[in-house]
């Protein structure tokens, strides 16, 4: 078994002068992924929160780890938890929007460009007693252990552009949700395909960009085939989260559920922390790989920011209008950003 797909699982030294050994492991919580081995979001988000929850309970509570959508794919990480393939999994919000709409207000380009100001936001509305979690969350039985949300996603694309009347008639890779609704108001078409076909699909023109974290062009070499985008813009945004169903949750002594409200309260702080940091040495390497800044005009801007404010008033809408609280959400989330 490689050190990933068992992550935490040993004996710790309690006290090495004595030469006596901590506590046995006692409970051991299988979790799956799909990032690649040493992912970004790996190394500032999952890593460490397991590292911390081993720390916390001295050896006790530990984690058998999967990524590489070895358990399932990403679209299925909910499925997993619920039929206890895993014990905690990857959930994305984008790829499940059927059936969590209401946490995609994560992904609305809401105009913050720090994503720890939409991490905060999303966290503290996803809390038991929040307005995400009771409207939303509770009904599916499932618990957000952490969360993090990526930069804000950026247009990128395989040939040169000067402005976004360049990108009408193309085919744009979307995450889903209310990204499909952006690139539709551009003129373009969305397309979805996972992060593990990116490369494949835009080197070969299934696609001819993305709306993707300028972060997440490295880890899949999207950033040898880029040939421009923007930088400073927020196109949308993409909420991670590692969840377990409350009845698993519920399963777990109180000491264990303490330490991994604790682990994941500092890691959901830490992480957007990490991964905002990292933003700017990715920028270089863009640079360095020949990608060109598109500098969108005041109108293009413009149009951007009228789009955006579209997608958010039609979303609360739309889920007011299926008898769900979106209206209620975002307000929620809008005043955590503060």
């Amino acid at each position: 078994m490689t050190p990933n797909a068992f992550h935490g699982a040993r004996f710790l030294l309690a006290t090495l002068g004595a030469g006596l050994a901590a506590p046995a492991l006692e409970t051991t919580l299988r979790v799956a992924d799909s990032f690649p081995s040493g992912h970004y979001v790996y190394t500032a988000a999952t890593q460490p929160f397991m590292d911390r929850v081993s720390e916390l309970s001295g050896g006790r509570l530990g984690f058998e780890y999967y990524p590489a959508q070895q358990l399932g794919k990403a679209k299925e990480m909910l499925e997993l938890i619920n039929g206890q393939v895993a014990d905690v999994a990857y959930v994305a919000p984008s790829y499940i929007s059927d059936k969590l709409p209401l946490a995609a207000v994560g992904e609305l380009p809401l105009g913050y460009s720090d994503p720890c100001v939409g991490t905060r936001a999303f966290w503290a509305v996803s809390r038991p007693g929040a307005a995400l979690h009771d409207a939303e969350l509770k009904q599916l039985g499932i618990r957000i252990l952490f969360a993090t949300m990526l930069p804000p996603n950026q247009l990128v694309t395989a040939d040169p552009i000067e402005g976004l009347d360049d990108i009408a008639g193309t085919k744009i890779r979307t995450s889903g949700g209310t990204k499909d609704q952006f690139v539709n108001e551009l003129g373009a078409a969305p397309i979805h395909t996972t992060a593990t076909e990116l490369y494949e699909a835009f080197s070969r023109g299934t696609i001819d960009g993305l709306l993707i974290p300028l972060t997440s062009l490295p880890p899949y070499d999207l950033h040898t085939i880029a040939k421009s985008a923007t930088y400073d813009q927020n196109l949308g945004g993409f909420t991670i989260t590692y969840a377990m169903t409350e009845a698993r949750w519920q399963d777990l002594s109180a000491q264990e559920r303490g330490w991994l409200e604790q682990a994941g309260s500092e890691i959901t702080e830490q992480a957007c922390a990490t991964i905002a940091a990292n933003t700017a040495g990715v920028i270089a390497e863009l640079e360095q790989a020949g990608v060109s800044q598109l500098a969108l005009s005041q109108d293009d801007r413009a149009r951007i920011d009228a789009i955006s404010d579209r997608i958010a008033r039609d979303w609360a809408q739309q889920q007011d209008g299926r008898g769900l609280a979106g209206s209620k959400v975002l307000e929620a989330f809008k005043d955590a950003m503060q």
